[in-house]
C-alpha cells in the first residue's frame, strides 16, 4: 500500500489490508473492516496465489487441493463477499 500510496500521490490513499484466503471468516472480517473504516470499497486487488515447487505429477492430491482453495475458491469468496460494496461504488458512477 506504502508504494501504491508513493505512486498515486497525495489526495489518492491506499491501504492494503490483510487476510487468509483459505478462511471464508477472515475474509468476511476484512470487508467489514473496510466497511466501518471507510464505508466503500473502489478497487479489489488479489495478490494471494501459492504454487507447488513439484511437478505436476508429484504433486499430491492434498497440496493440489490446497492450491485451488487458495488460488481459485479463496478469491471466488472475496468476491462474492464484496462485491456489494463494489456495486454501491459502481453505481455513483
Amino acid at each position: 500500500a506504502e508504494e501504491l500510496n508513493s505512486q498515486l500521490g497525495s489526495g489518492i490513499p491506499a491501504q492494503a489490508v490483510q487476510l487468509d484466503m483459505d478462511d471464508e471468516n477472515s475474509i468476511r472480517e476484512a470487508v467489514i473492516w473496510i466497511e466501518k473504516n471507510y464505508e466503500r470499497l473502489d478497487l479489489l486487488v488479489n495478490n494471494a496465489g501459492v504454487l507447488p515447487r513439484d511437478t505436476s505429477l508429484h504433486v499430491s492430491l492434498d497440496m493440489s487441493q490446497n492450491t485451488m482453495q487458495t488460488n481459485l475458491f479463496g478469491p471466488i469468496c472475496l468476491i462474492q463477499v464484496a462485491v456489494l460494496q463494489l456495486t454501491d461504488f459502481l453505481n455513483l458512477l
